[in-house]
């Protein structure tokens, strides 16, 4: 790399073309989505500061505390169960014993399918107590149930590789039409620069037209490259964001709600919600603890049952 950077001469198109394009425009190309994610959650940190997003403290959409964790990896794990018992608790549905045992006390109220699911496992007592370790069948049931309520409710695709395949696709023609944008814009920045250099702007004019489709066909041929990329960069930020990336519209527009809601929690109620679990044994705010429970955040919920 180093030898190639020495052998860059800035007064020849060649050289004005590698800095240019390989040294600023791909590079912000692939950095800009990461860049926007960072002045977005310093955006909503802001706002948490002076209070001023009201629906930072209310679950977006009413989502329940399982929803919003399956969202953000697709999975269920115990994190996700014990939320939703902590959310039923919160609703006056269940009863939690200070030991963990579990009661229903109300079964007049309307509940989603995988919520009376888990009312069922503890009036059946197959679930007796919230540290109870269940079988792995219960676990999948209870995430296909909460998944299907996501699918019927439009915040998540049927199908996630056809989601996946369809953002891979959208940020691939996103690249390619930056690099033909940032390859135009090169071509008459070069023809300024470099006019000097008798360069014949007007000859130059003559034939711009006809490099530039080339190239628009050339990069075209291509266009696997950026498929390619755009999986990459998919699976990179699905990672980062959740599945907002292969969700639906109805999710992308209240996907800012759910990530404030979360920094929410984490930024103004954790420490109090830790101390309460700790040493009072009881949350104050049962609502905010069950989410905080069920998007893994550090919470260590047993330590209420001691």
């Amino acid at each position: 790399m180093s030898f190639i950077l020495s052998n860059i001469n800035l007064d020849s198109p060649d050289g004005f073309t590698f800095i240019f394009i390989f040294l600023i425009a791909i590079p912000f190309v692939l950095i800009f989505p990461l860049i926007t994610r960072l002045v977005r959650h310093l955006r909503i940190k802001r706002q948490i500061k002076s209070r001023t997003i009201i629906n930072m403290y209310e679950s977006p959409s009413k989502l329940s505390p399982a929803e919003i964790g399956y969202l953000y990896d697709t999975k269920i794990s115990k994190n996700e169960l014990v939320g939703t018992l902590f959310n039923l608790e919160d609703r006056k549905i269940i009863s939690i014993s200070s030991s963990g045992k579990l009661k229903q006390i109300n079964d007049s109220i309307r509940l989603s399918e995988f919520e009376e699911y888990i009312c069922s496992l503890v009036r059946r007592g197959t679930l007796t107590s919230i540290n109870e370790k269940l079988d792995s069948t219960i676990y999948q049931t209870f995430s296909s149930m909460v998944r299907e309520s996501l699918v019927s409710s439009e915040y998540m695709q049927d199908n996630l590789l056809s989601g996946f395949i369809s953002s891979s696709l959208k940020i691939a023609l996103r690249i390619y039409i930056v690099s033909v944008v940032t390859f135009i814009a090169y071509w008459f920045i070069t023809a300024y620069y470099f006019h000097a250099l008798d360069f014949a702007l007007g000859e130059y004019g003559k034939i711009s037209i006809l490099v530039i489709l080339m190239f628009i066909i050339i990069s075209a041929t291509y266009f696997i490259l950026y498929i390619i990329a755009g999986a990459i960069l998919t699976l990179i930020f699905v990672k980062i964001n959740g599945t907002i990336w292969i969700g639906t519209k109805k999710l992308k527009k209240i996907w800012n709600d759910i990530e404030g809601y979360k920094i929410y929690i984490r930024q103004a109620q954790l420490d109090r919600l830790k101390f309460e679990n700790n040493e009072i044994k009881k949350a104050s705010n049962e609502k905010d603890f069950a989410y905080a429970v069920a998007l893994g955040m550090n919470i260590n919920w047993k330590n209420r049952f001691k």
